[in-house]
């Protein structure tokens, strides 16, 4: 009696738990509609921040508030901490968050971008979720895009990242 088992489950079993994707829709102004995806890659320091939540480690700064489009097209690394090469003006998007109730339990993370934001044109070919702060949060997740996507003067555009939890 009065022993004492720690049971710890390998992070990269976790890691595998987890599945995400993110997507762009682009609007042109005459309406035309182009769509751009890739898979993900949570970053280690996301699965960390993630941990500390579910532990109450972490009590602040807990949603995955920001989204920020880069035109980097090096690919993920799981030690990568900040988009790789930030749109001009540098800046991340707030997101607005959504979940559905009932299984597959998959959350929606999504960003508008005005026709006004941003230099034009501009090629995005990364995408990337943060957590708050706005321009010091930590990474959660990054992506870059299969198909690049420019945004043209006069587009609008809507990044989204989905993740499932299984």
């Amino acid at each position: 009696m009065g022993e004492h088992l720690t049971v710890k489950a390998p992070i990269d079993g976790f890691k595998e738990k987890l599945a995400g994707k993110f997507w762009i829709e682009v609007t042109d102004p005459d309406g035309t509609v182009r769509r751009s995806e890739t898979p993900n890659l949570i970053v280690d320091n996301g699965i960390k921040r993630l941990g500390d939540i579910l532990a109450a480690v972490e009590a602040t700064n807990i949603s995955l508030g920001y989204i920020e489009p880069g035109s980097s097209a090096t690919a993920p690394a799981p030690t990568d901490t900040d988009t790789g090469s930030a749109l001009t003006p540098a800046d991340r998007l707030p997101s607005t968050l959504s979940r559905n109730s009932v299984s597959p339990f998959d959350v929606t993370v999504s960003a508008f971008i005005s026709s006004t934001k941003y230099t034009r044109p501009q090629t995005i070919r990364e995408l990337c979720v943060f957590f708050p702060p706005d321009e010091t949060g930590t990474m959660f997740a990054r992506g870059v895009l299969v198909t690049p996507i420019t945004l043209n003067s006069g587009s609008t555009a809507t990044i989204s990242y989905g993740i499932i939890f299984r």
